[in-house]
């Protein structure tokens, strides 16, 4: 919870001993779904960004600026740089994305991959079961796994690498909901040559189930 304001203490936040549970938003993966006009790999730029009844404000899933884009294929992972706070779900949720493909020295020739907003009801998305929802754009398609979890707490992932032996390693960290074991949260696949702290991750907790990493 280090990286979020809660207002959800029990009983309240000077006092807090447990947050009361209510609807939130997970998302699991990002995945680039298609190309239309490439057949290689995209140096990937932009931003997908959820806004929530708690924070009108953006709260970033990926961001990345056109000066660091992402080498990615078609089916590729795009990796999530957030949230950095848990997505709230008692009211719908908007996503906004605008995600481009870096093609010369200059943004004028660059070719947009999908731009938009995306409405997801309360009502009508579908509780506890991960499903995949494709953004389709002038450029390609992005899909976005997610689901609405109807009673759950947010929760903070902190990983130390504290040695590391050589040139590095290869990482791969992922997170399981208790109950959603068949849907891995992808948290950061890459190099780690250096002991370091990883950024945190925050994921939404099902309350009374367990999680694991």
């Amino acid at each position: 919870m280090t990286l979020s304001d809660p207002s959800n203490c029990c009983p309240d936040r000077e006092n807090c001993f447990i947050h009361t549970p209510r609807p939130m938003m997970q998302i699991f993966s990002v995945k680039l779904g298609k190309l239309l006009e490439e057949d290689g790999p995209v140096q990937l730029y932009g931003y997908i960004a959820t806004r929530d009844l708690l924070d009108p404000l953006v709260n970033y899933i990926v961001n990345r600026s056109r000066d660091d884009p992402i080498i990615v294929y078609q089916g590729s992972l795009i990796e999530m740089t957030g949230p950095k706070r848990g997505i709230e779900m008692q009211s719908a949720v908007l996503i906004e994305y605008d995600l481009r493909i870096k093609k010369g020295e200059h943004e004028v020739d660059d070719l947009q991959l999908i731009d938009g907003i995306s409405d997801f009801s309360e009502l009508t998305t579908p509780t506890c079961k991960p499903f995949l929802n494709r953004i389709d754009g002038a450029g390609g398609a992005v899909d976005i796994t997610l689901a609405m979890l109807s009673e759950a707490v947010e929760a903070t992932i902190q990983v130390d690498i504290t040695q590391v032996h050589g040139s590095g390693f290869r990482l791969l960290l992922s997170s399981y909901v208790g109950g959603l074991e068949r849907e891995e949260i992808h948290l950061f696949r890459g190099v780690i040559s250096e002991a370091c702290g990883m950024r945190r991750f925050v994921v939404a907790a099902a309350i009374d189930i367990l999680g694991c990493v």
